[in-house]
């Protein structure tokens, strides 16, 4: 069997941020209105938003503009789970920076990528994320498992672009049939990955793509040891 080369995610694939948005948001809230809002509801809110409202770290560069980014988001998200009139979008801006999450790698993360890299595939990293991200990775004691680390920011270009996705195929010199790409963001990660003829992979931990076949989605990190090779 030849190996294979084996492309992930980092933001909501292999890591996650706590406090939880979810814990943020309903104690923003509360503490603002009194009213509590349900965990669904915001995970809800924040998928869609986050799969139609997509932060650029080539495009943001300054503080300014990332603060903008946000406010806009925070106005949406308020706006969809129905608080607008409770609470001031601005606020919730400032109560982030105040109450500030940091990177924790997903409890499976580690087993799923020696996994693969015992069974000899080649692991690759691609991430929209700022030039942060190496040092992060290394804070995280997870860079060395990756043989090649793409991050948006460093190139000019990010996720979904052809082009930003085909930098570990040229430099692996790997056909896209003969790659997996694995993430959570169903138009960032799966549609431009399975455009390019490479075997797309959706981390579906919400269960909500279920027009997606099974050999292309996993409810878990850790069910990508089943999936691939």
């Amino acid at each position: 069997m030849k190996d294979k080369l084996v492309i992930f995610d980092f933001a909501d694939t292999i890591a996650y941020l706590g406090p939880s948005k979810e814990n943020l948001i309903q104690k923003f809230v509360l503490d603002e209105s009194g009213f509590l809002l349900g965990d669904t509801s915001i995970t809800n809110a924040y998928h869609y938003l986050n799969n139609s409202l997509f932060y650029s770290s080539v495009n943001i560069t300054n503080a300014a503009d990332k603060e903008d980014f946000y406010k806009e988001f925070n106005r949406c998200l308020l706006g969809l789970l129905g608080v607008s009139h409770l609470v001031d979008f601005t606020l919730l801006y400032h109560f982030f920076k105040a109450n500030k999450q940091h990177w924790h790698l997903k409890k499976e993360t580690l087993e799923v990528l020696n996994a693969l890299k015992a069974r000899g595939h080649t692991i690759s990293l691609v991430s929209n994320f700022d030039t942060s991200l190496d040092t992060l990775l290394e804070h995280l004691q997870v860079k060395k498992l990756f043989d090649s680390i793409f991050i948006s920011q460093c190139h000019g270009c990010e996720k979904p672009q052809p082009k930003f996705l085909s930098l570990p195929l040229e430099a692996h010199k790997a056909s896209p049939s003969e790659t997996y790409f694995i993430g959570d963001n169903y138009n960032l990660d799966f549609l431009p990955a399975h455009k390019l003829g490479m075997n797309a992979i959706l981390l579906d931990e919400g269960q909500r793509y279920k027009n997606i076949p099974l050999l292309s989605r996993i409810n878990t990190l850790s069910d990508a040891l089943t999936l691939l090779p």
